[in-house]
């Protein structure tokens, strides 16, 4: 209710249907890193894609925010995410919605 007090419905419906898309983003980074790794590495129980998604994300947040803590959190929540991947058995779809409702959240 804040942010749609705060914003007004249009920039509301705007802001959300960011966070989808990055919800999308992100999934497909944990799911094609975790089967790049488990390719190379032949190790289906580490979450490789959380490895990838905290590299791409946690580093260009260091980079752009100027703060290294930033990254850091960024790093580590990659790696809830692709924990959660392994957790719903690789299904897409519950990723998805998962990873977008704690980012939302």
């Amino acid at each position: 209710m804040k942010e749609w007090e705060s914003n007004g419905p249009l920039l509301f419906v705007f802001q959300y249907m960011y966070y989808i898309a990055e919800g999308f983003l992100i999934t497909l980074v944990i799911i094609y890193g975790q089967k790049a790794f488990e390719s190379w590495f032949k190790n289906k129980a580490f979450p490789y894609g959380g490895l990838m998604l905290g590299l791409i994300w946690g580093l260009s947040h260091a980079f752009t925010k100027g703060e290294l803590h930033i990254g850091i959190l960024s790093a580590f929540a990659g790696f809830l995410f692709s924990s959660v991947y392994l957790l719903v058995n690789r299904d897409f779809m519950k990723t998805f919605l998962i990873t977008t409702l704690i980012f939302i959240i």
